[in-house]
């Protein structure tokens, strides 16, 4: 549930009360997932009307993604895994470094922005070995190429770069992504019961 209270801290920061429904989100969830979909799909739909970014290279777009977006996002996939309240330690014995560092950032960067920040990569960053960072690999790719797509067209066409093309180029790697997601995924054949093999 970390990435509850991070998107939770995140939304607030940026005057999304929308945010408020994540809580709402992940209780349904619990006794239905459909019903926390239904109610993550409603708070997708308000937050765009309360965070707006004009420029995707700048620092509100930055801070968009790393305090509301990538959070609310990794909420998300919380909540369909199945997360349930987690268990308040005994003692200072049980706290993981892995967890209590960035949240410790997180709830600093609510008074100074690059903490959270900070905290936001750590927290993204499943911990320092080689064999983890290969596994975020597909992670960090999504996110940085079309920010280098962007950037490219700005330096070297600069009229082309328009908020439709930016729209453009940032829908174009998502379905990207997705379809690329989507070939990985095993073919399973459906078989009505009693069916010959």
């Amino acid at each position: 549930m970390m990435w509850l209270f991070v998107a939770l801290l995140g939304g607030l920061a940026l005057g999304a009360r929308s945010v408020l429904l994540l809580p709402l989100a992940y209780l349904a969830s619990w006794r239905r997932r459909d019903w926390g979909l239904a109610i993550y799909f409603v708070f997708g739909v308000l937050v765009l009307n309360e965070v707006s970014i004009g420029d995707v290279l700048s620092y509100a777009a930055v801070k968009a993604a790393f305090f509301l977006i990538l959070p609310s996002f990794m909420a998300l996939r919380e909540m369909m895994s199945g997360v349930h309240p987690p268990r308040l330690p005994k003692d200072y014995r049980e706290l993981r470094p892995a967890v209590a560092i960035p949240a410790a950032l997180v709830l600093l960067g609510v008074v100074y922005e690059p903490l959270f920040i900070a905290g936001v990569i750590l927290l993204l960053a499943p911990g320092t070995g080689v064999e983890r960072l290969k596994s975020s690999w597909p992670l960090l790719a999504a996110m940085a190429l079309p920010i280098l797509a962007l950037f490219t067209l700005r330096v070297l066409r600069n009229e082309l770069y328009t908020p439709e093309t930016q729209v453009a180029l940032l829908a174009a790697f998502s379905i990207f992504a997705f379809l690329w997601r989507w070939r990985e995924r095993k073919r399973v054949d459906f078989r009505l019961y009693g069916e010959s093999m």
